[in-house]
């Protein structure tokens, strides 16, 4: 187990303080509390206020008060939170079934990610590998519209382009990335980066269209390209030992509270995704919406990357229940 947060002595203390509280559940994430541009909060306040209706004790921990995503994960892990919202890799050492979805351009757009979720036994096959952790994958929140390039530079349309770029990478997936487009890539803490960007040891970054609106980065950021990478998404997980322990009647009315919290952020995420890119461009930002000709040779450098060196395999069960998702044989 990695080093655990002080904040699980803090949360202990604070659990064994109020153990008369009726069905108490922690809800951690690392987000704000903002329902306008923020879908993982939008899922938590949704989730948070079907579980009041039905008689548990729902307490929000937003902006990563309860530590990292992987101090929080340690929580969860330890039965002394209950639900977390976190990001892709934080899930990727607990189930390689999961990990296979590391890779760029899998989908080529939110419905089909939704599809993969909601029309294979993914999320199944995912927690039968993370039970033995104490991990429950039960739902994904969207962020809004696809994971794009942010950079200070230029507009980029095309794959030549982006020649001179240095962008910053938050994992060493997209380390991989940059190298198989002949990138400058380096890593840089995320409460760095707005320093990076200014300095200019970084010249961009991925992430999905809000990102530089609700992080305040719009007067170092002025282009952003859209490369669909991936889908723009927060997992939420829950301590399984804590659910197995629900009774019946209970356990339902949580799983019934999951699936408004999903409609609410559904909801939401069809309304941003309309006007999301008219947000960046009030705030300065240069939109560039590339055709498919044009991504497709974003998609072809990388692929051939990850082919030649043995990177992805292409028979896992990620990629053929992503196939499966598709309506492919």
């Amino acid at each position: 187990m990695k080093n655990l947060s002080l904040t699980i002595f803090f949360v202990i203390a604070f659990i064994c303080g109020n153990a008369a509280a009726k069905e108490r559940i922690i809800i951690t994430t690392s987000s704000d509390m903002n329902l306008e541009t923020n879908g993982s909060y939008v899922w938590a306040k949704a989730f948070s206020s079907a579980l009041k209706k039905s008689g548990f004790e729902p307490i929000i921990y937003p902006g990563s008060a309860l530590g990292r995503d992987d101090a929080r994960t340690d929580l969860i892990q330890l039965n002394l939170v209950q639900v977390n919202i976190t990001g892709y890799q934080e899930l990727f050492a607990y189930s390689e079934i999961f990990s296979g979805l590391k890779y760029p351009f899998l989908f080529d757009s939110d419905d089909q990610f939704a599809s993969f979720f909601s029309d294979t036994d993914f999320m199944t096959q995912v927690n039968t590998e993370m039970k033995q952790h104490n991990i429950r994958l039960v739902d994904v929140a969207f962020l809004g519209g696809m994971t794009g390039l942010f950079n200070t530079k230029k507009n980029i349309a095309t794959f030549d382009e982006l020649e001179g770029l240095r962008i910053r990478a938050s994992d060493s997936t997209q380390l991989l990335i940059m190298k198989s487009w002949d990138l400058s890539g380096t890593q840089v803490a995320w409460e760095e980066i707005a320093q990076a960007l200014e300095t200019g040891i970084a010249d961009g970054y991925f992430n999905p269209p809000l990102v530089p609106i609700i992080f305040g980065h719009t007067r170092q950021i002025k282009y952003f390209t859209d490369l669909k990478l991936n889908p723009s998404a927060r997992f939420i997980v829950v301590a399984d030992k804590w659910y197995q322990e629900l009774t019946p009647d209970r356990r339902k009315l949580f799983d019934d509270a999951l699936l408004q919290a999903r409609y609410a952020n559904h909801t939401w995420a069809r309304e941003i995704r309309k006007k999301e890119f008219e947000m960046l461009r009030k705030a300065g930002i240069t939109v560039t919406e590339i055709t498919h000709l044009n991504r497709d040779k974003f998609i072809q450098r990388t692929n051939a990357y990850l082919e030649k060196n043995k990177l992805r395999d292409m028979k896992s069960t990620t990629a053929k229940l992503i196939a499966q998702s598709r309506g492919e044989k």
